[in-house]
């Protein structure tokens, strides 16, 4: 990693700073710099999923265990819709869960 600072750096950093120490996603384009700022914060554990609503209700049975917020990392584009099902339950539930979703530059 550079010496530089990155939005992606202070996200995981602020998230970490709230107690969060699991992000559950797919890895892809657009959004694999935040696994790359995960992977230097070690209070941070990216578990990672075949695909985006499993890693959705992944993040959501973590919060509703009461183990702490919910995250959930996307790509953009079909990454992001395949997470509305699951966030959707989510919502209706009243879980709370963040979703992350990647953005092309």
């Amino acid at each position: 990693m550079s010496g530089r600072h990155r939005v992606v750096d202070h996200i995981v950093g602020h998230l970490a700073a709230l107690g969060v120490d699991h992000v559950f996603g797919v890895d892809g384009a657009n959004i694999e710099d935040l696994y790359d700022a995960a992977y230097f914060r070690p209070e941070v554990n990216a578990v990672l999923a075949k695909h985006e609503f499993s890693a959705a209700t992944m993040a959501d049975g973590y919060s509703r265990s009461g183990a702490g917020l919910g995250v959930v990392a996307a790509t953009s584009g079909g990454g992001a819709l395949n997470l509305l099902a699951a966030l959707g339950e989510s919502l209706a539930s009243r879980v709370p869960v963040l979703a992350l979703v990647g953005q092309p530059a």
